[in-house]
């Protein structure tokens, strides 16, 4: 079992639990939101630690999904030390972490169902302490054209004792199950 083969909750940050409610509210019984269905206004007490990312689907067989950052946050842009707004995953500076940020983005695409997960782990030479959902948006209903993702930095003492989930390698396949 793996962080993200844990249910979906509970969640430890409470504004990521809302923004959680809010793309809740909006999907109705769809697989996501469309993008159109939700407003940033809406969220300003997250809006610093959220990243908006369009899935980008070749019409070549057999070719990666790419994923085209639109906005990142001031405050995940602060803690990074870089922007990424505009900007292509694979031009992300750091290998470890944009790795892990591929796989989980590419789950959520393949999946069709939001991911969530708690980290404390060393990437790239930096400590990694935080609380991260990522949301799948469709302006079809059925196939994820874009990720609405938060991540927030978790204070120490939240990822001690008992309840701390295990950690390993990002899980592929839905909520709940084990990874391939």
């Amino acid at each position: 079992m793996t962080d993200w083969d844990l249910p979906l909750g509970p969640f430890r940050d409470p504004l990521i639990a809302r923004l959680f409610g809010y793309w809740n509210d909006r999907r109705a019984a769809r697989i996501g939101p469309a993008r159109s269905d939700i407003d940033p206004i809406d969220f300003p007490w997250i809006l610093a630690d959220v990243t908006l990312v369009d899935v980008v689907v070749s019409d070549v067989a057999g070719a990666p999904v790419r994923f085209f950052t639109r906005v990142v946050g001031h405050a995940i842009v602060q803690r990074q030390g870089f922007n990424m707004t505009g900007r292509w995953l694979e031009d992300f500076p750091e290998p470890q972490f944009r790795q892990i940020i591929a796989r989980s983005y590419n789950s959520v695409v393949r999946a069709r169902v939001p991911r969530h997960g708690v980290r404390d782990i060393v990437l790239d030479g930096r400590r990694r302490r935080h609380e991260v959902i990522i949301l799948p948006l469709s302006a079809d209903g059925e196939r994820v054209d874009m990720l609405l993702a938060a991540l927030r930095d978790l204070p120490r003492s939240d990822l001690s004792g008992a309840d701390r989930p295990p950690y390993g390698p990002i899980g592929v396949g839905p909520v709940g199950a084990d990874p391939p």
